[in-house]
């Protein structure tokens, strides 16, 4: 615990282990012919669950914008890798793709989970939280003005994140963000079939 009571240390500490672990993890993870999302989902999930660990305790600092940009800088890295991207995407585009919920609203369900549990039982307040962290995810890529060309091919994102068909691939993930030539043939064969 810092001397300011800040959770600033506790902040700075879990993203630099966090980031640790996501180079390490990222270095079995090729762009091309790499493990497929899900998995790559799998293994950035520790370094979520790291950032994570306490969470309900010090949520409320994240409502400093330093703090939580430390934490979401991390979380951009999985993310690119989790959706095998470039790393000029932007944060809102690329944890779209990815389909990973704001570290800050992980972090936000999380505390919401411990409070309501007691209440309503665990399975419910988990339900509601992330219904609740959806909406206000929502809300912030609407308003967003970055990652636009992804905006207009994923309007909503309960869709994305609830097909039941189909994961992004480094093709897909380059037609999704606007980045690299889509144009040739072989490459809209690898995004489309």
């Amino acid at each position: 615990m810092d001397t300011k009571l800040n959770y600033w240390q506790q902040i700075r500490q879990a993203a630099d282990k966090a980031s640790a672990v996501t180079s390490a993890l990222s270095r079995l993870m090729a762009n091309v012919n790499g493990p497929r999302p899900c998995k790559r989902r799998l293994l950035m999930s520790v370094a979520q669950s790291i950032m994570l660990y306490g969470g309900e305790i010090w949520v409320d600092a994240l409502k400093k914008k330093t703090y939580r940009r430390r934490l979401a800088a991390v979380q951009q890295k999985g993310s690119l890798r989790i959706a095998c991207s470039f790393r000029t995407v932007s944060e809102p585009a690329i944890i779209v793709i990815a389909g990973v919920l704001p570290i800050d609203l992980m972090a936000q369900a999380k505390k919401l989970v411990f409070e309501r549990t007691p209440e309503v039982g665990k399975h419910i307040a988990k339900a509601e939280a992330r219904a609740l962290s959806l909406e206000k995810w929502q809300q912030r890529w609407d308003s967003d003005h970055r990652g636009r060309w992804t905006a207009r091919l994923i309007p909503q994102l309960n869709t994305w994140l609830d097909r039941t068909h189909g994961e992004t691939s480094y093709y897909l993930t380059e037609y999704l963000s606007g980045h690299g030539d889509i144009s040739s043939p072989r490459r809209c064969d690898a995004v489309f079939h």
